[in-house]
């Protein structure tokens, strides 16, 4: 939901020779049409684009409409609408090209994104917004720039200037004014009474209420810092839109957000604080000060509100800085949850009631609510993004016994799982047989509620579990959150052959779910049938109802019985003895398989009228009516239980299935309450100065496990199930926008939208959908002069050609080298549509070894040379969310000459150095990298895990001459204390070769263009052989940490870190590690400046080695990130 930055590449001709880890848009594979309309480039999933057609008719006329609002000339955008994920996001980028992304997963209700009514629409308007801001530029010099250079994505000092001068100004305005305004927009905009935009959502307003409550509104300086997240990384959404709110309400009579919008865009980059001085007579830094104080001043008023009634104290059971899910009880009274804390993969946890935690052994990246059965059956969704970013979720039961099963079916979200076992009966074990309701994403954006049956299949050698197919319960709105109402279990007197007394009425699978529409939400519970063929009651069983007994101490000596299937059955056998308030259930033997089968007619189950579901139903059950004296629970029909605005959220049945509970935030703050049905009463069970987004009973009723908030973060608590402790009700609290400030001061007036979309939905009749050719969708996007016309470096220019989702890249280069200005160039293409990537490049470089020309004279001098290659290269690579790994193979073919204008100083003199390779080598190349160091909020560099690359490549030389070389470079970072960000690295380079040897083909200490870069401090090559070994320790520690942002600036200084290291390593010919090699080492320290511009972390630093062999020289360091 931002601007898309690419980030300032160190190799943007380096990648497109590895030309293997994609950088498309999309997912490898997923195919895409072309929908245009007047103003949109839409690209679209191929399989779902008739469906979309309606989504791309109304995003044109939302285009429009902005666009005259903001006064701007809309030209053709590229609008890519994925469904490769499980979860909903979207970007904006205008370089090097203008395209916004809306991916068409919803997001869910405990999400600051949600709404229940249409993600597209709310996430199309916020990335249009970014999207007009950014792509005008009213100064005409930059504008002539980029029409001469294009927008330019650097990737060296020069093309970063290029682009300084030619990129629209705004896209260098601080994130906080970026994201502020995107809000701004989706909430003005918003057509919801009720899902009205994050500047009118409870979770923003909580927020900013508890950093009120802990004194932590940001300083005006600090109001725009992005390095922070709530508990980690989202300050620059939640205060940009405090500011937008608040210039809405203070000053939107004299200047709207596009007019202040439009100021911004005649700034100079990076000036961003004078902006509205034009307009207004003052400066931001000024108008964000008195925003804060109103916007503390707000809250401080809605605080008093809520403590008009007792605050409800929950102590909180998990660590702070840390989100958790709905949690679920497990059978020793434990809590089981998604965790994700700052320090580590988001995981499961359990926690007992002193807040112990422990790992429960499974990750949860979709962070995804837990529920459970009393036998301690868990079930969750997750998808496996560690390794694989495109992985799809799927729901996992964890059994009694720790087993796990994964359900075959895909994009499964909120599940709930119930036993369909008889609890008794004699033909199988509760646990083979279950019922499974999930949210089911489809490709067209929407979602479903559906329900799939389980049951264990016996073999000879070992059991099985089979699964239903998915089966879709008619719904209205958009359902949520799906959970079954409890059955007691069913208890039996004494069983005879295939008679069981039971002591009350078995029940219906009643599942209840959430509902959203414009209006709100809703609440809904239904009987769902069982699928015989997935039931304890097999199918060669039928049931019936034995009208119960008037006299409790009449023993009859054979069952009076009223058949409800078939009357020809045998009677039941006799009974001797029976317990009082009994009813008797009789399980039918089976029919021989040859006889007519009689259709089943529909029963009654305490009022439920059971019918075949797609005529894959039977029904499960069928018993007379039985007066228990209890209210009817069965539901038999849609039962709408409570309505109200806003989100409605994790439902929960009690144990006994008497009490609904759940929470909602239509007072302007999320809390729990508890609905019963019989009486329609509906109880505030807390009153919270943060928010409620869970509350689940404990089996036996005593306590209430709850998810709330504080300032810092989600947590899990328990609470008693005491009514007598409960508020009954919660206090009210305006959500207003704009802020409550000068004419809009009063928090309960009706302001009207000052802009609003028309109710125009377009004409999706009207368009039509065309294949995408991505190689037809090339065009040119920028070229710059640069320091890095080839990989090995090179003054000239380049230029970059792609299609609109990157899947083609098409790079350029010209220039001359930097030793002796030889002509150097590339030309190269890379595709990344599909899950094996393909590359095919030509380059002509010049390379330099400094000083391995050894000469008569006893002088030294370099070797350079002139290589022409071209390569042909297959690969893939995965980005999950913690490893990362590249596989790539290539085949080539490269000419090596010497520079005459070089070798001229040492011609006529006899050398003693290895003979420079001269001819045409032709090589195959293997490689593999993988990581799984990742970046915490407090990280300066990757941490907290193992990188490594090796390399395995065959050379021939021509004839019988040939040589094979591996080399692999690793690093681990022990973080012992990641908080305080210290950190232990531990690096290594091996090098083995074999056959042949040049000048060129050696592993080297020193140097530029070694693959070693250890020990550091050796500027020049020290030693060439066929072996290498290197090392390094190293400890690095923050001496300095003010994370503090350079007022309205997007620069933010981090920290300072201090690195303190011990490298060495050595080459030999004989062996690894060979006598016949000698060891270099170095000691020193570095200091890095860790910066953040936006999102981008930059770590410059300067430092000293000190060489302790060779000259032992004392050697200066400069870098921008760390070595090892």
């Amino acid at each position: 939901m931002r601007p898309l930055r690419l980030p300032l590449v160190t190799g943007l001709l380096a990648l497109s020779l590895t030309a293997v880890a994609s950088d498309a848009f999309i997912a490898p594979g997923v195919r895409l049409a072309v929908i245009n309309t007047p103003h949109l480039h839409a690209l679209v999933p191929a399989h779902a684009a008739e469906a979309l057609k309606a989504k791309i008719a109304r995003a044109e006329v939302i285009y429009a409409a902005m666009a005259k609002d903001a006064g701007y000339t809309p030209r053709k955008l590229v609008l890519l609408v994925t469904d490769d994920l499980d979860t909903h996001n979207g970007f904006s980028t205008t370089v090097p090209f203008p395209i916004i992304n809306v991916q068409l997963a919803p997001s869910l209700q405990p999400s600051f994104i949600f709404t229940g009514d249409d993600e597209f629409e709310r996430t199309l308007v916020h990335e249009l917004a970014h999207h007009i801001s950014n792509d005008f530029d009213p100064n005409t010099v930059r504008r002539t720039m980029s029409n001469i250079f294009g927008r330019v994505l650097p990737f060296d000092y020069l093309s970063l200037l290029v682009s300084y001068l030619s990129v629209p100004s705004h896209v260098t305005m601080p994130s906080f004014w970026h994201e502020g305004t995107a809000q701004w927009a989706e909430t003005e905009y918003a057509t919801s009474p009720v899902w009205g935009g994050r500047g009118r959502d409870s979770m923003t307003h909580m927020v900013w209420r508890m950093d009120a409550l802990a004194g932590k509104i940001p300083e005006v300086g600090d109001w725009r810092l992005s390095f922070q997240e709530w508990p980690f990384g989202s300050n620059s959404y939640l205060y940009g839109v405090a500011y937008t709110r608040w210039l809405a309400g203070n000053v939107g009579q004299r200047a709207s957000m596009w007019q202040l919008i439009e100021r911004q865009q005649h700034r100079w980059p990076f000036a961003f604080n004078g902006g509205p001085q034009k307009l207004l007579g003052t400066d931001h830094l000024s108008l964000i000060d008195t925003a804060r104080r109103d916007l503390l001043a707000e809250q401080q008023r809605n605080i008093a509100t809520l403590k008009s009634k007792p605050i409800t104290v929950a102590k909180r059971l998990t660590p702070v800085e840390s989100t958790v899910g709905a949690p679920a009880w497990t059978k020793d009274g434990e809590l089981f949850a998604a965790w994700n804390g700052p320090y580590g993969d988001p995981r499961f946890i359990t926690v007992d009631a002193t807040g112990d935690n422990d790992n429960a052994g499974y990750r949860s990246w979709m962070m995804s609510p837990a529920r459970s059965l009393s036998d301690g059956t868990l079930v969750f969704s997750d998808a496996d993004v560690t390794t694989d970013p495109w992985n799809r979720s799927r729901v996992s039961i964890v059994w009694p016994d720790g087993d796990r099963t994964r359900v075959p079916y895909e994009r499964l979200l909120q599940p709930d799982v119930c036993s369909t076992g008889s609890s008794g009966m004699s033909f199988v074990d509760d646990d083979e047989a279950h019922q499974i309701a999930a949210i089911h994403l489809k490709p067209d954006g929407t979602h479903e509620l559906v329900v799939c049956n389980t049951a264990i299949e016996w073999g000879l050698l070992w059991n099985s579990r089979r699964f239903s197919p998915l089966s879709t319960v008619s719904t209205e709105g958009r359902p949520w959150s799906p959970v079954f109402m409890p059955q007691p279990p069913y208890r039996r007197s004494r069983q005879f052959g295939s008679v069981i007394e039971l002591t009350e009425p078995m029940n219906p699978h009643v599942l209840t779910w959430v509902e959203t529409d414009a209006a709100g939400s809703r609440l809904v519970a239904q009987a769902i049938p069982v699928d015989r063929k997935f039931s304890s009651i097999r199918n060669n069983v039928e049931i019936r109802q034995l009208k119960p007994r008037d006299d409790a101490a009449h023993l009859p000596t054979q069952y009076d019985h009223k058949p409800a299937i078939d009357p020809g059955l045998p009677p039941a056998p006799p009974k001797t003895e029976t317990t009082d308030d009994s009813f008797q259930v009789v399980l039918a033997p089976a029919r021989n398989s040859e006889e007519e089968q009689v259709p089943p007619a529909p029963a009654t189950v305490d009022g439920l009228f059971i019918d075949s579901l797609g005529n894959q139903f039977v029904p499960v059950l069928a018993l007379d009516k039985v007066d228990s004296g209890k209210p009817d629970r069965s539901f038999p029909a849609r039962t709408v239980l409570v309505q109200l605005p806003g989100r409605i959220l994790h439902p929960t049945w009690s144990a006994d299935g008497k009490y609904l509970y759940f929470c909602a935030d239509h007072t302007g703050v999320a809390n729990a309450y508890r609905f019963d049905p019989d009486t329609k009463e509906l109880l505030a069970i807390t009153n919270t100065l943060g928010g409620v987004l869970a509350c689940v009973p404990s089996p036996d009723g005593k306590e209430l496990a709850i998810v709330d908030h504080d300032d810092k973060g989600s947590f899990l608590a328990r609470i008693p199930n005491d009514p007598a402790t409960w508020p009954g009700t919660a206090p009210k609290i305006s959500l207003t926008w704009p802020a409550p400030v000068g004419k809009n001061a009063n928090p309960d007036a009706k302001v009207e939208a000052r802009f609003t979309l028309p109710e125009d939905r377009g004409d999706p009749a009207a368009l039509t959908v065309e294949p995408y050719r991505g190689l037809l969708e090339i065009r040119p996007l920028f070229w710059t002069p640069t320091l890095a016309a080839v990989p090995e470096g090179g003054l000239g220019i380049a230029g970059l050609m792609a299609d609109p989702v990157f899947t083609h890249l098409l790079i350029g280069s010209a220039g001359i080298g930097l030793a002796e200005a030889s002509p150097v160039g590339l030309a190269s293409w890379a595709y990344g549509g599909w899950p094996i990537d393909i590359g095919i490049v030509g380059w002509q470089a010049e390379r330099s070894y400094d000083e391995q020309i050894v000469a008569s004279d006893g002088n030294l001098y370099d070797y350079v040379e002139v290589r022409r290659s071209a390569e042909f290269r297959l690969g893939h690579g995965l980005t999950g969310l913690r490893r990362r790994f590249q596989l790539y193979a290539a085949a080539g073919i490269a000419e090596y000459d010497t520079v005459d204008s070089a070798a001229e100083e040492y011609d006529g003199l006899a050398t003693f150095n290895l003979t420079p390779f001269t001819k045409v080598e032709q090589y195959t190349e293997f490689t593999l990298a993988y990581s799984d160091a990742t970046v915490f909020p407090t990280s300066y560099t990757l941490e907290d895990g193992t990188s490594f690359a090796v390399s395995y490549r065959h050379s021939g030389y021509g004839g019988d001459l040939k040589q094979d070389r591996v080399i692999g470079l690793g690093t681990y970072v022990l973080s012992f204390w990641p908080r305080f960000g210290q950190q232990l690295v531990f690096g290594g380079a091996l090098g083995w070769t074999e056959g042949d040897e040049f000048l060129q083909n050696q592993f080297s200490v020193g140097g530029t263009y070694g693959l070693n870069q250890l020990p550091r401090g050796y500027g020049t090559t020290e030693a060439l052989g066929q072996y290498l070994v290197g090392g390094s320790v190293a400890y690095r520690t923050p001496v300095w940490r003010p994370f503090w942002g350079h007022s309205t600036t997007p620069f933010v200084d981090r920290q300072t870190v201090l690195e303190l290291f011990f490298d060495a390593a050595k080459v030999s010919n004989e062996e690894l590690d060979g006598d016949d090699g000698e060891w270099f080492r170095s000691v020193g320290a570095n200091i890095h400046m860790n910066w953040m511009v936006w999102e981008l972390m930059l770590s410059p630093g300067i430092g000293v080695a000190q060489q302790l062999d060779g000259d032992e020289a004392t050697r200066v360091l400069f870098g921008f990130d760390f070595i090892w």
